[in-house]
């Protein structure tokens, strides 16, 4: 079950209890992104799809805050959004999701 506030930075909060731990999942997280052919921006719109799904917030907004600074159009990382619904994803989660990138594009913007 998750906990009824999220931790606002998990990997930070894991390495305040363990740093191996923390510093291992880093390596592994750069071992995946490095592991293949897929481009950087193709790569951060499947995390934000997966964490859409998941309805996982802060990570999503952390992989959109990346596709902001890239340069990425909302209307982009809309769609990759959008083409979970009715396959993965509820219309609440749609919902929730869309307004997620609403708010880093927002804040990005600023």
């Amino acid at each position: 079950m998750l906990p009824s506030k999220p931790v606002e930075s998990a990997p930070d909060y894991v390495n305040s209890v363990n740093p191996t731990i923390a510093e291992n999942f880093h390596t592994l997280r750069q071992s995946l992104y490095a592991a293949g052919p897929i481009d950087f921006t193709t790569r951060e719109l499947i995390m934000i799809a997966v964490f859409a799904t998941a309805g996982y917030e802060m990570p999503f907004k952390n992989h959109a805050v990346r596709l902001a600074k890239a340069g990425v159009p909302l209307e982009t990382a809309r769609q990759a959004v959008l083409i979970t619904f009715a396959s993965t994803t509820t219309m609440v989660q749609l919902a929730a999701a869309l307004s997620w990138l609403d708010d880093v594009y927002a804040a990005s913007a600023s």
